[in-house]
């Protein structure tokens, strides 16, 4: 049995259902099917008396899941254009739409990160000690930059569509360096006072202090990052309502 895109696989073994991310040419990386669609599968199935146990694999020989698929983080700037059909009312701005995705992907992979993250530190073993304020803030803090980001991709991409290849392009450095794949201590100077500048430092930081009680955070900011999201969804969260007809025809 499969999703109706094929990216999720679903078979049964007597009362054993196995769960596959079926994307190995990207490493099972989330896709927007995959974050929609796991939720439910494994929702259906607690609800199914026959199963007694999920196991979640990933399909092919890379790994289970390389994470989040880069190459779909356009979904909130490009919410003003795929909605127009209910800017048409007049009770819905185009500000409406962008805060209502954004508030979609925060619940989504919300969900996905409350499934997937037990069951990586049981059958990882990983000895973690939760802090959930600081999870919480992390959380809080990547919902206000993604939205401020998504607001002034929502004007640009607008004016400028050529920023669509550029913010493509750009998108994979800022997230290569964000410190997921590695600490922020371990990368010498100067290059660690470069990247002290991306935001997304010290929101990942933020969230290891969440897991990790001995992580050393002194570099992280909150005030730096909130500074940067609070700018930015003053700034073009002003400009998509004073030019809201304008954007939404082109």
């Amino acid at each position: 049995m499969t999703s109706p895109n094929d990216v999720l696989l679903l078979e049964l073994h007597e009362k054993v259902a196995v769960v596959t991310l079926n994307r190995p040419e990207v490493g099972n990386a989330f896709n927007e099917a995959i974050r929609l669609g796991l939720p439910a599968m494994l929702e259906q199935l607690d609800q199914d008396d026959t199963c007694a146990a999920i196991l979640l694999v990933g399909a092919g020989e890379r790994g289970f899941c390389a994470g989040a698929d880069i190459k779909e983080g356009r979904a909130v700037g490009t919410s003003v254009q795929a909605n127009k059909g209910l800017l048409t009312y007049p009770v819905v701005s185009a500000l409406d739409t962008v805060i209502a995705r954004t508030l979609l992907e925060v619940v989504t992979f919300a969900a996905v990160a409350a499934i997937l993250l037990p069951l990586i530190i049981v059958f990882d073993r990983a000895v973690v000690q939760i802090d959930l304020l600081a999870v919480v803030i992390a959380m809080a803090l990547a919902t206000m930059l993604g939205l401020g980001m998504g607001l002034l991709n929502a004007v640009v991409f607008a004016y400028w569509p050529t920023w669509r290849n550029v913010w493509a392009v750009l998108r994979r450095p800022l997230f290569l360096a964000s410190g997921i794949m590695f600490v922020f201590s371990a990368v010498p100077q100067p290059f660690q006072d470069w990247l002290w500048w991306n935001p997304l430092i010290h929101i990942v930081g933020e969230m290891r202090l969440g897991f990790y009680a001995t992580y050393e955070g002194d570099y992280i900011s909150r005030f730096y990052v909130l500074l940067i999201a609070m700018g930015l969804t003053a700034v073009f969260g002003y400009l998509l309502r004073r030019n809201e007809g304008a954007i939404v025809e082109r």
